[in-house]
């Protein structure tokens, strides 16, 4: 039995928004640690659990969604000036990027179990 297999773009795709939604997370969780460093709780517990889970997919999605609107305006350049499109623009990129961001999440879900 064969093994399904990811094209080279759509895996890329998959690790961008794991790196967007990991950045993410280490951000949320600095500022969080520097806001109780100084005696600031304006999150409570479960607060934080869903910021720690929905900014990195919702971070990815953005991501990928500004990556393909990129793309779109290059294409757009590209054929203006008469030369072939470099990128291709799918929906199914933003929707690699966005699991990328959503495995990241699945991590922190894991680790609550």
């Amino acid at each position: 039995m064969k093994l399904p297999t990811l094209p080279a773009d759509k895996a890329n795709h998959v690790i961008y928004g794991y790196t967007i939604g990991t950045v993410t997370l280490l951000m949320l969780n600095t500022l969080i640690f520097i806001l109780l460093t100084y005696s600031i709780n304006i999150f409570d517990v479960k607060t934080v659990l869903m910021l720690q889970l929905i900014l990195p997919i919702l971070s990815a999605l953005i991501g990928g969604k500004l990556k393909e609107m990129l793309d779109a305006k290059a294409n757009k350049i590209a054929i203006s000036k008469g030369v072939r499109k470099p990128h291709s623009v799918e929906s199914a990129d933003i929707k690699f990027t966005s699991f990328g961001g959503a495995m990241v999440s699945l991590i922190i879900l894991a680790m609550l179990i």
